[in-house]
């Protein structure tokens, strides 16, 4: 390619410019309280539910990268993640903690949609 200025800095011809991309998820102005741990933010009707991993719609986090260089499994990963989900709910006893019964107000559901 050739040297250009990019916000002031000079880059030069066939340079590799790495870019930080953590700073998304420490920006206050993209998330609220962002250095508190809140999982919560990204089920439905948290501020992160809606998110776009791909980084196509708008740029808040891109955990898989972006644009052509995207993590060519990110797809096949996140299926991983609702099968092994899937398989520990078939694995395993789900019982409640001892001397703490179940709330009956909340319903817990897993669902599993073929497509």
């Amino acid at each position: 390619t050739e040297t250009t200025v990019l916000a002031g800095y000079t880059i030069p011809k066939d340079a590799n410019v790495e870019i930080y991309t953590a700073w998304m998820t420490q920006d206050p102005a993209l998330w609220p309280n962002p250095d508190e741990f809140r999982p919560e933010r990204f089920l439905p009707g948290g501020e992160g539910f809606d998110v776009d991993w791909t980084g196509s719609r708008g740029v808040q986090m891109i955990p898989f990268r972006a644009g052509r260089r995207i993590c060519p499994a990110w797809g096949l990963g996140t299926l991983h993640a609702g099968l092994l989900l899937a398989r520990m709910v078939h694995a395993f006893r789900w019982v409640p903690v001892p001397g703490s019964p179940p709330d009956p107000t909340e319903t817990f559901a897993f669902t599993m949609v073929m497509k």
